[in-house]
């Protein structure tokens, strides 16, 4: 028999106490309604008989999410991405019918349910005027401009290279950018050298650039090739649309955005008419002209603002925060250390 969670309900979040405790050594997985718990029971038992993970329907993963949530806010109304990991890695300890297949980690696509979940919490929260919330929402405000943080005044490309070069005293986007052009023939040796599935991805991206004049698509493939090379997915960082789509169809995948970069263009037009930056599913700059504009303004406000990396596209930035921009670069993990060694030969 697999013991039910044992840890005390939880209250909603529209009513719990202001007060929040430390974020738990452990994580402990909060009990869920009656039904919910014996259906993953039974799911669970399934599952170490004969290996079968139990994929839950809407409604189900929905209550699931939810409940896990409201634990969160017990500790935190801005959990930080390890924090998020780590309540997605004791859900599937807890019940490890609920691992995902096609994950590394088997609970990828949790950790991003509960990103989405607490970002929906706290807007709701602000909504019902949560102190905290509408405190960190209108910190930037004078007095009585009670309106929401989209409301305040967006920062520029500019903005931003003042930033970092202040932070690091080196000029953000001229430095990127020779850094990228000098490694470009080393990298395109990297990517010939790729095989099977990723390498096929790679060429088809690169045969593309070929036909292209524009440096900045030229750029633009040599990025997301990189990021195919480390075995990261591209989708979870650049989001494509063409113009035919509609508002609301972007708006829907803009808000379940993390962090990353969209670009609308038209059918069969390599250049771009809008690329943008999406941080916690609000568009924070557009109108930068490239994708590759959008990359390096989305490390500097990540470096400027002392912002988490997608964990799944950590070593795409560790390669341009430790390699290509030489910051940082004390500490490299084993893959970074392999792709320096190769540089240097």
């Amino acid at each position: 028999m697999i013991p039910l969670c044992t840890s005390t309900p939880h209250s909603s979040p529209d009513v719990q106490p202001t007060r929040q405790f430390s974020w738990p050594n452990v994580f402990v997985v909060p009990k869920f309604t009656y039904d919910v718990e014996l259906e993953l029971q039974q799911k669970n038992a399934e599952y170490e008989a004969n290996g079968t993970l139990f994929k839950p329907g809407i409604k189900l993963k929905g209550v699931i999410i939810v409940g896990l949530a409201q634990e969160m806010l017990k500790y935190t109304k801005y959990p930080k991405d390890y924090q998020c990991e780590e309540v997605a890695a004791a859900l599937t300890r807890t019940h490890p019918c609920l691992g995902q297949l096609g994950s590394k980690t088997g609970f990828w696509g949790w950790k991003q349910s509960l990103k989405y979940k607490m970002q929906n919490y706290r807007t709701k929260l602000g909504r019902l005027g949560d102190p905290e919330i509408r405190v960190n929402s209108l910190k930037h405000k004078r007095e009585g401009q009670g309106k929401t943080v989209a409301n305040i005044k967006k920062p520029r490309k500019a903005e931003v290279n003042a930033e970092f070069l202040q932070i690091t005293t080196k000029p953000l986007q001229a430095k990127f950018l020779a850094q990228l052009d000098n490694l470009t023939d080393k990298l395109m040796k990297f990517f010939e050298g790729s095989k099977g599935a990723k390498g096929q991805k790679i060429k088809d991206i690169m045969a593309i650039s070929s036909l292209c004049d524009d440096i900045d698509i030229k750029r633009e493939h040599t990025l997301k090739s990189l990021v195919i090379y480390f075995n990261e997915d591209p989708d979870l960082l650049f989001k494509e649309y063409l113009t035919s789509s509609t508002e609301d169809e972007r708006l829907r995948s803009t808000a379940a955005t993390v962090m990353g970069i969209y670009t609308i263009r038209r059918e069969g037009v390599q250049e771009p008419e809008d690329v943008g930056v999406v941080i916690e599913g609000t568009t924070v700059m557009n109108n930068l002209g490239s994708v590759i504009m959008a990359f390096i303004v989305l490390f500097g406000l990540i470096y400027a603002l002392d912002l988490s990396y997608p964990n799944d596209l950590k070593y795409t930035f560790e390669f341009f925060l430790k390699i290509l921009m030489n910051l940082d670069g004390q500490r490299l993990s084993t893959k970074m250390q392999q792709m320096k060694l190769k540089m240097l030969a």
